[in-house]
């Protein structure tokens, strides 16, 4: 009341609203010449956290500290289950703690603009999100949200716009196997490494296969988007040995490729060349593998950037050991009595 506004009781600082502090000014001034009247305003409630986050007169009529803290705290749902997010669930914290599943919304206009909650993927599967008919979120009728990622969702009163809250490191997604992947909400930009699959060798002394080239580039992506992408295989060991397979990413037109490692089985003790790369920021061609100079001594298959190739250490073929290809794109070697294989590339998104 305007009486604790002059007295200076603890109300006074729990209700410090524009009108208060305007009473307690007049007061002042009546003290310092002025005939007090001893009449004050009647009390007026202050407003709860309803009102202010409805944006009442009540909630212009008492603007307190302790009100305004109500009014900004973010209430915690746990969830493992789609509940259409509704008017309710404004300024909440909505945490998956597991599940697959597709998370709806109610309309934009009944939610309103400004409207908003968190949405976190705390669980291990992925959320699909699906604003009501044909609303967007990010510019598309549908989005996912990956494990671990925390989302602040934000209505305009028609649409839905994201702010992708990153938990930790950039994400990378290691791909072994030809497919497709899409942008996840809020993710505008990935980065991609396409590396080629080692080549094999032909089998038989001193032939061995380069390793697989890499190319690497930052691509604009949208959310909810696919994008394709192919890993290459590891090339054999076999008559006359086979090169490795090409891995590639394509996004907006635009395709980087690492190419396989290559064999030359046309005459003993030739160099594997190492996979070309192309379209990339960066492109780095696959190592050479190196044939032994003699017969039985040491061989090495060529390497990657994310690879080793095979190795073969000795000085006869009774007493030979051999190193296998490591990682992704690393190239065969042999001697004809015991071969080490190649291995295959790999794509790998980061974002």
């Amino acid at each position: 009341t305007q009486f604790e506004m002059e007295t200076g009781t603890e109300a006074a600082l729990r209700l410090m609203s524009p009108l208060r502090v305007k009473q307690a000014i007049a007061a002042i001034a009546s003290m310092l010449g002025h005939t007090h009247t001893g009449t004050y305003e009647p009390v007026q409630t202050a407003a709860t956290q309803a009102e202010m986050v409805g944006g009442t007169v009540s909630a212009v009529r008492s603007m307190s500290p302790l009100r305004i803290k109500q009014a900004m705290v973010v209430g915690y749902v746990a969830r493992t289950a789609n509940t259409m997010l509704a008017a309710g669930d404004l300024g909440q914290f909505i945490n998956i703690t597991s599940g697959t599943f597709t998370q709806t919304f109610d309309a934009a206009a009944t939610l309103g603009g400004g409207w908003w909650c968190y949405l976190r993927n705390a669980g291990t599967g992925v959320i699909t999100v699906d604003p009501n008919a044909t609303e967007t979120i990010d510019g598309v009728t549908s989005g996912v949200i990956v494990a671990g990622d925390t989302y602040l969702i934000l209505c305009t009163g028609t649409s839905f716009i994201t702010e992708r809250r990153q938990n930790g490191p950039m994400r990378i997604e290691l791909k072994t196997s030809s497919g497709s992947w899409v942008a996840p909400l809020g993710v505008y930009a990935a980065r991609a490494s396409a590396t080629g699959g080692g080549a094999g060798a032909k089998n038989g002394d001193r032939y061995v296969g380069g390793g697989g080239g890499t190319a690497i580039k930052t691509f604009k992506v949208q959310p909810g988007t696919v994008y394709s992408y192919v890993v290459g295989a590891a090339g054999t060991i076999s008559g006359s040995g086979t090169n490795g397979g090409a891995s590639t990413f394509t996004a907006g037109g635009v395709t980087i490729t690492g190419g396989g490692g290559q064999c030359d089985s046309s005459s003993v003790g030739l160099i594997g060349k190492g996979g070309a790369a192309t379209g990339g920021d960066i492109n780095i061609s696959g190592g050479a593998g190196l044939p032994a100079s003699v017969s039985d001594d040491e061989n090495a298959g060529g390497d990657s950037v994310y690879g080793f190739g095979a190795r073969l250490i000795g000085s006869s073929n009774y007493t030979t050991n051999y190193v296998a290809a490591t990682g992704y794109g690393g190239g065969a070697c042999g001697d004809g009595y015991k071969n080490a294989t190649a291995t295959q590339g790999c794509v790998i998104i980061e974002y």
